[in-house]
């Protein structure tokens, strides 16, 4: 297979982590129970609104860092990509059983 359709596949694999985060908004439910994982620790902690900043530069770097992945080295795309599908999916499993709330 020519390289050119390498990069091309691997590319369209990237697209399989987008699809999987379409199931997550039918798990985000609590039909099935919710657990609160809030303890007194918790409710010390102040919430800073500017820790919103990292967290979402981190969703970026994650993304970005996937794309170049995919134009740099396409069969350490396709591994890096399936790993983190399967990490989704089981953490998927685990929402779907035990869903839980925070502070």
């Amino acid at each position: 297979m020519n390289q050119k359709w390498k990069k091309v596949g691997a590319h369209c694999f990237l697209l399989s982590v987008p699809a999987l985060m379409l199931i997550y908004p039918y798990l985000n439910t609590p039909v099935r129970g919710v657990h609160t994982l809030v303890t007194g620790f918790d409710k010390a902690i102040p919430v800073i609104k500017l820790f919103v900043v990292p967290y979402t530069a981190w969703v970026g770097y994650i993304s970005l860092s996937l794309v170049y992945l995919c134009f740099k080295d396409h069969k350490l795309a396709f591994k890096t990509i399936l790993v983190f599908d399967l990490g989704l999916m089981i953490c998927f499993i685990i929402y779907y059983f035990f869903q839980t709330e925070g502070p």
